[in-house]
């Protein structure tokens, strides 16, 4: 396994729309296709806008969440780890590996240190990525904002629901999944059921 070498002055982050409590190298649920499904790893990259890009469906979570008018807050986990695969010793395993610079850290972090932000007017455009499918792609944004720590599934439904009793209601029976995966499999009817106002998003 090869060490940090010559970037090692490149940060190690990982983006999730979930919090995480605890990193242990693991097979990630949704990959992208022809993506290495049998070795455990956690997955990261040099910077925000290239994790982001390097997630399954990271940019259509992004885009309904600013659709539906929640902001569109990610949390960044900062990590420091020696036990590293860089992207050339793992472009047979992840297609796209090399463009994004995702990195796999293979054993638990020795530290982890989590900046929440927000992204503001994401430009999320309909592009055909590197694996032939035909997705919502994070170009670019107008401005990562650090903001305090925060829940996703609490930001919707405060948006959503109709009084505090209602939030709470959902956060206590929210569906089993991953916000991703709720947020990923959204249309504009699916959207509309929330019966909020959509916003316009930069595409």
């Amino acid at each position: 396994m090869k060490q940090r070498g010559k970037r090692s002055n490149s940060k190690l982050v990982h983006v999730s729309f979930d919090e995480v409590e605890r990193f242990v190298p693991r097979v990630p649920k949704q990959i992208c296709p022809d993506e290495d499904n049998t070795t455990p790893r956690i997955c990261v990259a040099p910077n925000i806008l290239s994790a982001i890009q390097a997630m399954p469906q990271g940019g259509t979570v992004a885009y309904n969440m600013a659709r539906i008018g929640v902001p569109v807050v990610i949390h960044a986990y900062y990590i420091e780890s020696d036990a590293i695969l860089m992207p050339e010793q793992i472009a047979d395993k992840v297609p796209d590996a090399v463009a994004t610079g995702e990195m796999w850290v293979m054993a638990v972090p020795a530290a982890v240190r989590r900046i929440d932000y927000e992204i503001v007017d994401p430009y999320v455009p309909m592009r055909i990525d590197r694996n032939g499918t035909r997705e919502r792609f994070l170009v670019w944004y107008g401005e990562l904002k650090r903001v305090r720590y925060q829940d996703n599934w609490r930001n919707l439904s405060t948006r959503t629901a109709r009084n505090q009793k209602a939030v709470e209601w959902f956060m206590e029976n929210k569906p089993d999944i991953s916000y991703r995966t709720f947020m990923s499999n959204m249309d504009d009817e699916l959207l509309k059921s929330f019966h909020v106002e959509l916003q316009e998003v930069w595409e």
